[in-house]
Formats: C-alpha cells, structure tokens, sequence
C-alpha cells in the first residue's frame, strides 16, 4: 500500500460510510480514490480526500443532493458552505414546518380514534345514553347541495370532495367529519335525494379566512350509536324520546359526527357515531318548589 495512503476499508471506518456507498461517490465522480492498484484495482485515499468524505457525510445529512454536494466540493471554503448553506435553511424550515403539521394532523386523528374505540369494543350494548351537550363554536370547511344521502349508501364521494377543498387551501382538520341533514334526518332512512352539508372543522390560521364558517354556539341533545348506518334511527329514536319527556323541542337542523366511519374501519358494526338534535328550551313550566 502507498505510504500515507488509506484503503476504502479503512476509510470506511475513519469516516464511518459504508464501503458500498464510497464505490458510489466514486463512479458519480463525486469523490474518486487518489491511487488505484492497476494490478488488483483497490482504491487508495488520501487525507485530502478523506477531509472531503467527512464533508459530504455532513452534508448529506443536512439533505443536499449530489449535485448541490459537487458544487460545494468543487470550491471548498467558508464561502461555498455559506452560500449552500444559505439556500438549504429555508428549505429545512419549510419541511420542519411540515412535519409540524404532520404532528398535529397525526395527533388529532389518533386523539379522535383512541378516545372514540370504547364505544365499538366487544360487549357495547346498544342502549343509548342521552345528554345535553354544549357545542362549542369552530371554524368548518363545508360542502351543501342536493345529493344521494340515504343511510344504506356512504358518502364517500362527498367526503373525498370535501378532503380536497381542505387540502386545496392548506387546511388543517381538527376533528371528525360531519354531516348536517337540511332535509328532515328521518328522510335519510326513507328517500334517495336529499339537503345535505358536509363539513369538518379546522384550525384557525391565515390559510382558513374565506374558505370557511362557523358553526356550533349551541346546546343538543346528543349519545351515539355503535353500528351501521341504517340503524342510526334507533339512536333517533332514542333521543326524541328524551327529548319528549323534558318537553324540548327541536331547533335546528341534525348533526351526525363521524368518529369512526369507513376510512378508518371496515366493519359497518363497528361504526361510531354521534348524533346531536339542537334543542330549545323546555316548553313546560318548571315544578313549584316545595315550601321550606
């Protein structure tokens, strides 16, 4: 071996990159082996080139390219590191900021989906418990027009066109998917065509103005359903009862919240539901205290 000189094994170990990738930097011409044995064709390095490989190493893990690392090799000095280093801040900045939002997506999905599994687990029976519930105003992205909205069919076709205005303007969902039955919601269960608005709510940012509403400010009567959609007129059922014995009336259009819908599983029993009927206050007077 070349006095002064280094194998591609022991560069390999110095530099800590595997000896495939080093054949690679030198057939891209990117770092070629100072000597090369013309008996038995092993590569030797110099300390030069292995400064070189601890470079492109480094930026390499900063995310350049080959090309971009040619430049900063082909003049090696403060200046070039500066002048790449210049163009590539703003590019981690810019994917950090997506992972970011990854995050947030990721975590809101898995907060909906882990918090919403109890409901489906085996044994859940199917009595309804129903409550008032407040629900707090949000910004939704939305879709309403006349379309097919019976309970045996999904809407799948609403709900991709409705991801699609949301990943159009840059929106962050930030909770289930929701439907909003204009037409009355029994008719979901009887006719084919119907008034339906579907929406998801979304982070407030910059991106959302003009691309959204607001919803909620209200009080329902609300429980969910485990099951098919079909068999959402029990839970209905169930909630009109309720609503009936407290003599309180319905005062706006029926939201159904998808926590576990068909995206996330196959099985139609295992879909979780939230159903929530705006209610007015009660009609029937309050019960006389009794005398103290």
């Amino acid at each position: 071996m070349p006095q002064g000189m280094y194998t591609i094994g022991e560069v390999s170990q110095i530099c800590g990159i595997a000896v495939k990738t080093l054949r690679y930097y030198d057939e891209e011409a990117l770092v070629v082996p100072d000597r090369r044995d013309p008996q038995n064709n092993y590569r030797y390095y110099s300390q030069e080139q292995i400064c070189e490989l601890v470079a492109v190493r480094d930026l390499r893990k900063l995310g350049f390219h080959i090309e971009e690392i040619r430049g900063v090799l082909r003049h090696r000095n403060a200046g070039a590191y500066v002048s790449a280093l210049d163009a590539r801040l703003p590019q981690i900045r810019s994917q950090i900021a997506g992972l970011q939002e990854q995050l947030r997506f990721a975590t809101a999905m898995y907060e909906r989906l882990a918090g919403s599994i109890g409901f489906a687990s085996p044994g859940a029976g199917p009595s309804y418990s129903v409550t008032t519930e407040y629900v707090p105003e949000c910004r939704v992205v939305a879709t309403r027009y006349r379309s097919p909205f019976n309970a045996r069919n999904l809407f799948v076709e609403r709900m991709a066109e409705l991801q699609q205005v949301r990943d159009r303007y840059g929106l962050r969902q930030s909770g289930p998917a929701m439907a909003v039955f204009h037409d009355h919601y029994r008719k979901q269960f009887t006719e084919e065509l119907g008034d339906l608005e579907v929406m998801m709510p979304v982070a407030r940012t910059e991106r959302e103005r003009g691309a959204t509403r607001r919803f909620g400010g209200f009080v329902g009567a609300t429980t969910v359903h485990v099951g098919s959609y079909p068999d959402l007129q029990h839970a209905y059922s169930a909630v009109e009862g309720w609503m009936a014995e407290r003599g309180l009336g319905l005062a706006g259009a029926a939201i159904e919240q998808y926590l576990i819908d068909p995206l996330s599983e196959e099985r139609p029993e295992r879909y979780v539901t939230r159903i929530v009927l705006p209610i007015t206050p009660s009609r029937t007077p309050p019960a006389p205290s009794a005398p103290s």
